[in-house]
């Protein structure tokens, strides 16, 4: 596996080299369409603001929905694969197969008629070479694959009635490689942030992830959905940062186990309010049974608990019957644009609660887990240069983000976590599409042996406290607008901390592989 990771990497230069030419047939595209008339130029124009409009529900600069963006008119769509996105842009179906959104076409012109009806359909598989090069708690490969299919509808369009989004997305992840003895899980290196947020811990995966439906109100001010949700849709969502692997770059570390996303997502009620063009406020009330502990009594009235039932695999049952396992949050956002060109800029705070008895990383005098866990972060994001106003529009340029996050150590096993770093997509002539950043990340473990024990190199139980840091660098190679190659390599230091460190600091490198259908 050394060798393959390896070999991707040597590859990259012929992959930017033969996709040189496809960038440069769309570029060309887009030089002749603005050789057309004055008439069609407007006609453009007035369908791109039409399409705007319609996706201005979902993007930064207007809610709180950061990871809800249309992404098919991105230069590059950085959000994490696993996290299922809203779409509501119609794709280009011209020019098969290589200038296409996807690859498999327009399907006789049944994809045009559906998304002409405001039925949207996007398929995509990504594959996940994962290896452990050295340290951690074991050595070796972790790979996997995640079929993603996602539908999306505009009820606008589809039923005549406005402000509707319907949206259902089915995932299935297989492993390709074993599971470690003394990691006891798939990933080797004992790191406990996460060393690639994209992979799931159990053998495989087969789910309906999401499944709800959202409605605007009172002219876009407030949005209400309910249904099954990947609460980083909404919250904690950081633009620029999605295309890192290393989970500090999704949400910090503080919210693990209790944040309801991939892939364990639940059934939630969702509240956006846009106070104006530049506050946006967001409310989730979830589903928080994953990190939850069931009690029961004995038949000689003993006390039990045991682990509450996983939300990824289930629908709504748990939301309207468990022991009192929610998870709630709220998050604040003020957006604003700088300079001539407008570079997108947002500062978010937010604060969270999961309610109930709930499992930690160690053991309590008084009996397994704690009650009601609180935490909160801050987050911030920038675009500091982009070519012109419109790439930055579309979340190109280099972008600054960083975020902050903090929990009770009593209560949980993390006590504050720090992550920030830089990303650039389509800041290279003649690859438009391309991207690349450079992530780096502190976690603080708790002093509490009750809610944190770190891992030996043996695998069992180790001291408490310590800490665990990250440095990761990729750049990804979009070969096509269906088809991206992404080599990365991170550094994780002294993985689960411990005090004493138990660890020695690993390094891991990966190559994802996206093909959207």
């Amino acid at each position: 596996m050394h060798s393959s990771v390896a070999l991707f990497i040597l590859l990259l230069p012929a992959l930017a080299i033969a996709s040189e030419d496809i960038a440069g047939k769309l570029l060309d595209a887009d030089s002749t369409q603005q050789k057309d008339t004055i008439e069609e130029k407007q006609d453009v124009e007035e369908k791109r603001d039409k399409d705007w409009s319609k996706e201005s529900s979902y993007t930064v600069a207007n809610t709180a929905l950061k990871g809800t963006q249309d992404t098919d008119d991105r230069p590059n769509p950085l959000f994490s694969p696993t996290v299922g996105q809203i779409n509501l842009n119609k794709g280009s179906w011209e020019n098969w197969p290589w200038e296409v959104s996807g690859l498999s076409g327009d399907w006789f012109g049944a994809r045009t008629a559906l998304e002409d009806r405001g039925i949207f359909i996007n398929n995509s598989y990504n594959i996940f070479f994962n290896d452990n090069f050295r340290g951690g708690i074991e050595t070796g490969p972790y790979n996997g694959g995640v079929f993603n299919s996602a539908i999306t509808i505009d009820t606008d369009a589809l039923v005549d009635h406005p402000g509707g989004t319907f949206f259902v997305n089915f995932q299935h992840w297989n492993w390709y490689t074993r599971s470690y003895q003394l990691a006891d899980g798939f990933d080797p290196t004992g790191n406990y942030t996460g060393s690639n947020g994209n992979i799931a811990d159990t053998a495989s995966v087969n789910q309906i992830s999401q499944l709800y439906y959202s409605q605007d109100l009172f002219d876009g001010h407030l949005n209400l959905a309910f249904g099954k949700q990947d609460a980083n849709n909404i919250f904690s969502n950081i633009p620029g940062a999605g295309g890192f692997m290393y989970n500090a770059a999704s949400y910090s570390a503080t919210l693990n186990p209790y944040f309801p996303t991939w892939p364990n997502e639940s059934t939630a009620l969702t509240a956006i309010i846009n106070f104006n063009e530049d506050v946006v406020g967001s409310f989730g009330w979830f589903d928080g049974s994953n990190a939850g502990l069931y009690r029961e009594q004995g038949p000689l009235g003993q006390t039990a608990y045991f682990p509450a039932p996983g939300t990824g695999g289930r629908g709504p049952a748990t939301f309207f019957d468990n022991q009192g396992h929610w998870f709630l949050i709220s998050e604040l956002g003020v957006n604003w644009q700088l300079g001539e060109d407008s570079l997108p800029g947002v500062l978010f705070g937010g604060a969270w609660i999961q309610t109930g008895r709930t499992q930690t990383g160690g053991t309590l005098n008084d009996g397994p887990g704690v009650e009601d866990v609180p935490g909160a972060y801050a987050s911030f994001s920038q675009t500091v240069w982009a070519p012109d106003q419109n790439m930055a529009k579309l979340g190109g340029g280099v972008i600054c983000f960083g975020q902050f996050g903090w929990s009770d150590p009593n209560k949980n096993a993390v006590h504050w976590s720090l992550m920030a770093g830089i990303s650039a997509t389509g800041v290279i002539p003649g690859r438009p599409m391309d991207a690349m950043g450079i992530l780096g990340s502190y976690t603080s473990f708790s002093d509490n042996p009750g809610t944190w024990q770190s891992t030996t190199p043996t695998g069992l139980a180790g001291p408490s406290g310590g800490a665990e840091s990250a440095i990761e660098a990729f750049y990804r190679v979009q070969v096509t607008p269906w088809f991206s190659v992404q080599p990365g390599i991170e550094w994780l230091g002294t993985p689960s901390g411990g005090s004493p460190t138990q660890l020695e600091d690993a390094v891991m490198g990966y190559v994802m592989v996206e093909v959207v259908f």
